[in-house]
């Protein structure tokens, strides 16, 4: 069997009728793997012409228990703490020192924004683009609408309109720096069009980009539940149920839970906020709070606590 290996595709014009082609070799066994940063690396034409005969993967930095395999840590709380400062960019693993670590993960985010987004979309206001990525990641679990960024831009002397805004977002998107999580409201059953809110690939990205940055344990715990299970491969959605917000709503196949994210229930008042939000959902599915307590606080109601670290 022939292996052949195409990395960065996004960047190679007119690849579809090629890679059809070598897949079908006649005397060939061929075995080809595809790789890329952006997510229009399978266009529709390159899916049309290799329907049935692929399988996708979405490859994200290391998770939790990659992170503990390659930095030689035990899974405790501590550790996990440290994973969510540092992120789980592979590279970083084996950096010492906070500068050259902050160097590489700003070279890293400047060279897919110009290569992935400014040289493929011919962006003009580089400056914005910019702009745009690190108010995502400082306002990263945040609920964010077109309309509210433009207000804000405009209010902070940045002209901007909504039609530039989105395009820009869905560039960042499609490199895999930042994904969006719709609202489902979970009454009406239907996904809400207004606002989303923005998670980024890796907490790295927070803690070197700009240290002035202010980005509580409890934000970050957020990211890195949906970063967990977004690599378990469950579909994501925010649950809505009238002035109460489920974090994660996470979906496979017939598996389904309501996920509550905490950075501690230290007290009466947030455990009862915790577990009252999901004791308002009128069905049997799995309802899960996941915080950072050194102790669990044990099942309630058929709710579960679970320690961050132990997922």
């Amino acid at each position: 069997k022939l292996y052949l290996f195409i990395d960065e595709t996004q960047l190679i014009s007119h690849l579809e009728k090629a890679i059809n082609s070598l897949s079908q070799h006649p005397t060939i066994q061929t075995e080809i793997m595809i790789t890329g940063s952006n997510s229009t690396l399978l266009s529709s034409e390159l899916a049309t012409l290799l329907t049935g005969r692929y399988i996708k993967f979405l490859i994200l930095p290391y998770s939790y228990s990659e992170y503990l395999e390659q930095s030689n840590q035990l899974m405790s709380r501590n550790s996990y703490l440290t994973y969510l400062t540092e992120g789980g960019l592979p590279e970083l693993t084996h950096l010492q020192g906070e500068e050259v670590k902050r160097q590489y993960v700003s070279s890293l985010k400047d060279s897919i924004l110009l290569r992935d987004i400014v040289e493929r979309y011919a962006i003009k206001d580089v400056a914005l683009l910019n702009t745009i990525f690190l108010f995502l990641v400082q306002n990263t679990g945040n609920l964010t609408s077109i309309n509210s960024l433009v207000t804000y831009f405009k209010a902070h002397g940045q002209k901007t309109n909504s039609e530039t805004l989105s395009a820009y977002i869905t560039y960042l998107t499609q490199t895999y720096l930042i994904y969006p999580v719709s609202r489902y409201d979970i009454r009406g059953k239907n996904i809400i069009s207004s606002g989303k809110k923005y998670f980024i690939n890796d907490l790295s990205l927070r803690t070197y980009l700009h240290s002035g940055f202010e980005f509580g344990f409890g934000q970050r715990l957020e990211n890195a539940i949906y970063l967990h299970y977004l690599k378990l491969g469950y579909h994501i959605t925010i649950g809505s149920l009238g002035k109460k917000e489920i974090d994660f709503i996470i979906e496979k196949d017939s598996d389904k839970k309501y996920v509550q994210v905490a950075y501690t229930l230290g007290n009466k008042a947030t455990i009862k906020r915790e577990f009252d939000t999901l004791l308002s959902i009128n069905d049997n599915y799995e309802k899960i709070i996941i915080s950072l307590d050194e102790s669990p606080t044990g099942n309630y109601a058929g709710i579960k606590h679970v320690q961050a670290w132990t997922l």
